[in-house]
């Protein structure tokens, strides 16, 4: 419930930046440079005069956006190649399994640096790169529940009435799939907002001056000796996302796996 508790009111925070805050997120303001804590700036301003507030409730936006997205992409994926691989089986299964394989074997990081060089900065090129090298872990969890059901008393019937292929695995095995992917749905998000702002961190995520919680602290990093401020505040919002995201997805494993809550 915490966890819950915090990513609604930051998200709401978010939402509703607009009027929560005076001051605009992108607009300079050179009578407020590099200032410290204040009733004006309780986080500070950077080194252009801009509210560090102002621009983690604008980057909560764009980070969080990116998350759910590519998240959202993500479990697309995932799900259709997996639920395939467990249904079909034998050469089906052998192909995408081995397939799953050599990209597993990549490094994510290292990956998605590489595929953001070639595709260009942006949030649609960010999306596509953590689609491609995010999908495995969703195909093959997916593929060991179906593995797990389609040789259940309900599948059989469903077969036995000349139910269609497509037709069992979304109407009768996908239903069952919907606990476990809520959960790697929530548990997703953080990695997803994590990489985002490695990315961006490294200069070759999101594009300035949008704000995002990675630019920040890209930004940050050549000022932290002297404003060290402009590195901590995003690093300390990442984090309380993390914890507050792994929170929600344990809560949500323990409420929706009747095992775990015997």
């Amino acid at each position: 419930m915490v966890g819950l508790a915090a990513i609604a009111l930051l998200t709401a925070a978010s939402i509703f930046a607009p009027w929560l805050t005076p001051y605009d997120p992108l607009q300079p303001d050179f009578t407020a440079l590099r200032e410290s804590y204040s009733w004006a700036h309780p986080l500070g301003t950077d080194m252009a005069g801009r509210d560090m507030l102002t621009r983690v409730l604008y980057g909560g936006r764009m980070s969080l956006a990116v998350g759910v997205t590519a998240q959202l992409a993500v479990m697309f994926v995932g799900i259709i190649i997996g639920a395939i691989s467990g249904y079909y089986g034998k050469l089906v299964d052998t192909l995408i399994m081995r397939f799953t394989d050599i990209m597993f074997a990549f490094p994510t990081g290292m990956l998605q640096i590489i595929l953001m060089i070639a595709f260009g900065r942006g949030f649609p090129q960010m999306i596509l790169a953590m689609t491609i090298t995010s999908w495995v872990n969703v195909a093959r969890l997916v593929r060991g529940e179906v593995l797990g059901f389609k040789q259940r008393e309900f599948i059989e019937a469903a077969r036995s009435v000349g139910a269609r292929d497509r037709d069992i695995i979304w109407r009768h095995l996908f239903p069952n799939l919907i606990g476990p992917m809520i959960v790697w749905f929530s548990l997703g998000i953080p990695a997803a907002i994590m990489a985002e702002a490695g990315l961006s961190f490294l200069g070759i995520g999101l594009v300035p001056p949008t704000p995002s919680w990675g630019i920040m602290m890209n930004q940050g990093n050549e000022m932290w000796r002297a404003l060290p401020h402009m590195i901590i505040v995003p690093a300390a919002v990442i984090a309380l996302v993390m914890i507050s995201f792994t929170m929600l997805g344990d809560g949500l494993r323990d409420a929706l796996d009747p095992h775990m809550s015997r």
